[in-house]
């Protein structure tokens, strides 16, 4: 019987509800493209704290830019990309939550999938349900749960472009301006 597939679900579903309760309050770590920095979102501000070198960014969503409290001069190209930068962090971190919340339901219904695995068993034992009735109806039902998980997997390949467009506009940023350019870790 294959109940492999539902017990992975609910392990990646236990990681990605971990995940998505971090994104909900807009704090959460990043590593990558900031370094081990970590990233907050207050209304339409991005905050982004690097606590080895004690450097706070704050990008507002009109293209502001202050580090440590200080407010830095750009250029109007500079301020576009800050605005730009801010809309995608916050439209990259709000697709990366509505994703953790989608992934969260199919992983419900991966952890229902075990559950009627488990009763079915007693099913078999102490009725006329066969075991290959049982693997049939649970076969039906993953198939079910695979479709959705690759639909969602397109949506988190959108996520990915998405975030690989944010770091092309990071480099633009540190080739703009130079405060952020001096800043190792952006």
């Amino acid at each position: 019987m294959r109940i492999v597939l539902p017990v992975s679900i609910i392990i990646l579903t236990s990681l990605i509800l971990s995940y998505a309760a971090v994104v909900e309050h807009h704090n959460i770590s990043v590593e990558g493209c900031l370094g081990d920095a970590s990233l907050e979102i207050k209304g339409s501000t991005v905050y982004i704290m690097q606590d080895d070198d004690d450097v706070t960014l704050k990008i507002t969503r009109s293209g502001e830019l202050f580090i440590n409290g200080q407010q830095v001069e750009t250029s109007k190209k500079g301020k576009r990309l800050l605005k730009d930068f801010n809309h995608q962090m916050r439209e990259l971190i709000e697709s990366a939550e509505h994703l953790g919340y989608e992934a969260g339901k199919i992983g419900v219904e991966g952890a229902h999938i075990a559950t009627s695995a488990v009763s079915g068993l007693m099913e078999v034992l102490f009725t006329d349900l066969t075991i290959d009735d049982l693997e049939e109806e649970l076969e039906n039902e993953a198939e079910k749960i695979e479709a959705k998980a690759k639909k969602l997997e397109k949506k988190a390949q959108k996520i990915e472009r998405k975030a690989d467009e944010l770091e092309e506009l990071q480099a633009e940023l540190k080739k703009q301006i130079a405060e952020l350019d001096k800043l190792e870790w952006f």
